[in-house]
């Protein structure tokens, strides 16, 4: 699977003020929760093909509530209505998008 196609999930189905784990795409994309990992190596490849894609990959967190904060996702979350505490929120306060 190529990141042009986890970037078009995301366009489609996770709009502003959503957000979902790497956990989820894992499970959806790759079959189980394992791949977290990869996910996270497309989601940084398709930044460093064009940084405007971090306004769709920063929608995505640790399935434990963690905020990886890079390209600004901290700033970004907040900017949509998440609650960010100590670069986590709080998942018991938001909906995850789930693809499956």
């Amino acid at each position: 699977m190529k990141w042009e196609h986890l970037l078009i999930q995301l366009k489609l189905r996770l709009p502003v003020g959503n957000i979902t784990t790497y956990g989820e795409l894992s499970e959806h994309l790759l079959g189980h929760r394992m791949g977290g990992q990869a996910i996270r190596s497309m989601l940084e490849a398709a930044v460093n093909a064009d940084y405007t894609n971090a306004r769709f990959t920063n929608r995505v967190i640790y399935t434990d509530g963690r905020v990886a904060d890079v390209h600004g996702q901290s700033v970004q979350l907040e900017a949509e209505g998440f609650n960010v505490q100590n670069n986590r929120i709080d998942l018991s306060q938001v909906n995850i998008v789930k693809f499956g």
